[in-house]
């Protein structure tokens, strides 16, 4: 009798720690498969447009992130964490402590920027954020316009025959053009003296191209149209302008089958346990 009590305690203890745990177990998943869906980082690009400045190297927080980045150069998107940075640039090799321009920025979780570098001696030197949306619509195409050339008025956009953009001012971005798939020449007027060559490009399906005006730099009296495409993001919940495009939250059934199992097992403890004793009593 003394050692049917000690083993009914012992089953009854072990079923208990059983279903604990598996409750323990389950909220746990949940709560880290809750914290991943919330973690989606930003995205940031930046795009050397300051005709006075030169080489540089780009830093955020303290860590030099770019080195040797030129005059109308953009780079690709870079994952970047939610909440505030702090944005510098100095001159190639002169270190984080030389920076010439030392700028906080705040960017969302699912969300795209645009960092520009602008500026010139006269007017001193900046960033300018712009926040992109690079959600595109079935096989469409979008296309946006960034007005960066410091020394150029108001300008309009033309592609082909139609214009597209009008008045433009620096330093701002246009509203985003949904344009059919195909071959495209795109002017810009309104600035004569400055006017770029004019740029033909191929505008892909299901993509986003971005156009920036920069310069002109010391020694030319010409704007330069520089250009890139990305692939569109489709129009899916949580994902926001991610490039990337990544699932909006992990699939919750391998939480819900361990789960389940842990608590199966918890149960088949204290099913035992009642079976253990009615064949004692008998």
């Amino acid at each position: 009798m003394k050692l049917y009590n000690i083993s009914h305690m012992l089953v009854r203890r072990v079923s208990a720690g059983l279903g604990i745990f598996a409750l323990l177990a389950l909220f746990c998943m949940q709560s880290g498969t809750a914290f991943a869906a919330n973690t989606h980082p930003a995205f940031v690009r930046i795009i050397h447009a300051s005709p006075d400045i030169g080489i540089v190297d780009a830093f955020v927080d303290g860590q030099k992130i770019l080195s040797s980045f030129e005059f109308g150069t953009v780079t690709d998107y870079t994952p970047l964490p939610a909440g505030s940075h702090k944005l510098q640039i100095a001159l190639i090799g002169k270190g984080v402590n030389a920076s010439l321009v030392t700028q906080t920025m705040t960017v969302e979780e699912g969300s795209a920027y645009t960092v520009a570098a602008l500026g010139t001696n006269a007017s001193g030197f900046s960033f300018s954020v712009f926040k992109d949306n690079n959600l595109v619509a079935g096989t469409g195409a979008r296309v946006r316009v960034y007005h960066l050339s410091p020394y150029a008025g108001a300008v309009n956009v033309e592609a082909g025959s139609d214009t597209i953009v009008k008045g433009l001012s620096y330093p701002q971005a246009s509203n985003y053009v949904d344009v059919p798939a195909g071959a495209y020449t795109f002017n810009l007027t309104g600035a004569a003296q400055y006017a770029p060559a004019p740029l033909s490009t191929d505008v892909k399906p299901w993509t986003v191209t971005s156009i920036f005006a920069v310069g002109p730099v010391k020694g030319n009296t010409q704007i330069r149209f520089v250009s890139t495409a990305i692939a569109g993001t489709p129009g899916m919940p949580q994902t926001g302008s991610d490039p990337n495009a990544v699932p909006s939250t992990p699939s919750r059934l391998p939480v819900m089958f361990i789960g389940g199992m842990l608590i199966m097992i918890g149960l088949g403890g204290s099913y035992g346990v009642r079976k253990y004793g009615r064949k004692k009593e008998r």
